[in-house]
């Protein structure tokens, strides 16, 4: 809660970045050529238009399985819910082997996210607390979670104005978290 009141307090830090982002981008735009330019704005709009064509296919498609989706979807909740009312019998080692194994993911789960926020904590980065909390609770999805987990603090690092060298900053945090990533992933759990 502290760190999202410190946020909000010195929300004209990260103005002042996206204005210096801007700037910096137009600048580098300005340097063009303009037989550059003109290429370039031919091919974002067939670009454009390709992404349109595509997005309506796929909002077709996405309609047209709806309803199997949605069907699939209560036919599993309804297994769940009986399974639930009348679980399958097993063997009590299996039942501790099931409880270890949960308790020593989630100890693994929160090494890693207190791992992962104090990175972020020593790089200077806001909201460090909210990131490692969020990387607890992603690092449960398989694979996925933590490289989620390592992309949500881009934007405050990067709008940052505070920090003299964002990118730098950006690429010791992913760098670090992977390395985080990889120690837990393949020794501690």
């Amino acid at each position: 809660m502290e760190s999202a009141r410190h946020m909000q307090e010195h929300w004209d830090v990260y103005q002042k970045g996206a204005d210096q982002l801007t700037r910096d981008l137009l600048s580098l735009f300005s340097k063009v050529p303009e037989s550059f330019k003109k290429q370039y704005q031919e091919v974002s709009a067939d670009t454009l238009k390709s992404a349109q064509d595509l997005f309506y296919s796929l909002l077709g498609n996405i309609v047209n399985n709806v309803s199997s989706l949605i069907l699939g979807v209560l036919l599993t909740m309804l297994y769940t819910l009986f399974w639930l009312c009348s679980p399958v019998p097993m063997d009590s080692s299996v039942d501790v082997m099931f409880r270890k194994y949960i308790m020593f993911k989630t100890l693994a789960c929160f090494g890693y996210g207190i791992s992962a926020g104090l990175l972020l904590y020593f790089l200077s980065v806001d909201l460090a607390s909210v990131f490692a909390l969020t990387t607890f609770a992603l690092n449960f999805v398989p694979e996925v979670g933590p490289f989620i987990a390592m992309v949500l603090p881009c934007p405050v690092i990067i709008l940052d104005s505070r920090i003299d060298r964002p990118m730098l900053v950006l690429f010791v945090a992913i760098l670090g978290q992977l390395a985080l990533k990889f120690a837990f992933s393949n020794i501690i759990e």
